[in-house]
């Protein structure tokens, strides 16, 4: 089911390139930190949403074949990537983990107003997760 939500999500996306992807399956769903955040609130609340019998992983690297050296359109159309994922029932977690340009607090961020950035590859990662309920055994 992960990758046909991929396939699903990608078909409206010509441009978005994947170029490696890694799936596996798993019992949890792949925001340990999350989990662990939760564990440690006093609260004792219900669990929301369904209950999965397990989780499809999916991490993928990819690029944007389209890419003519605009860094902010190229960040606004990876994010619509993670905004489409999330959108897919059962997605658990979606979370850019590379964009073309790191746009993190702690980096820095330089160049030149000589050199084209149109050569410059439009490279990103993501991670998603998929949710699967008891009962839907299909792979």
């Amino acid at each position: 089911p992960a990758l046909v939500a991929l396939g699903q999500t990608l078909l409206a996306m010509p441009d978005v390139q994947i170029d490696e992807l890694n799936w596996e399956i798993s019992t949890e769903n792949g925001d340990q930190q999350a989990i662990n955040d939760a564990q440690g609130l006093a609260l004792d609340l219900a669990p929301q949403g369904p209950q999965y019998a397990y989780f499809h992983v999916t991490e993928l690297s990819g690029h944007l074949s389209q890419f003519g050296g605009d860094f902010r359109t190229a960040i606004a159309r990876i994010d619509q990537l993670a905004d489409e994922l999330r959108a897919v029932a059962g997605v658990t977690l979606v979370e850019v983990t590379e964009y073309p340009l790191d746009v993190s607090s702690e980096s820095r961020v330089s160049g030149s107003a000589t050199t084209s950035a149109a050569g410059a590859d439009a490279a990103f990662r993501l991670k998603f997760v998929l949710g699967i309920e008891h009962g839907d055994q299909k792979s």
